[in-house]
């Protein structure tokens, strides 16, 4: 989580006190577990060609992500 430069101190305590709860709920846990289980890939997604368009898509992703916030990668 972030917040702009200059956020008082109380305030990013707040926020930060309020995500702990959330995270800590047994809800979030349970609909977290399903979701992350919801992407094991199947036994025939295994293979290394499904495996290599899945970091593709992935790093598409990301590289639309890191352009988005200016971010320039590092050789």
């Amino acid at each position: 989580m972030v917040a702009p430069k200059g956020t008082p101190r109380a305030t990013l305590d707040k926020l930060a006190s309020a995500l702990s709860q959330v995270i800590d709920s047994p809800e979030f846990k349970e609909r977290v577990k399903k979701q992350l289980a919801s992407q094991i890939p199947s036994l025939n997604d295994r293979c290394s060609v499904a495996l290599r368009k899945e970091i593709e898509a992935d790093h598409k992703l990301v590289s639309i992500h890191v352009k988005a916030i200016g971010m320039k990668p590092v050789n």
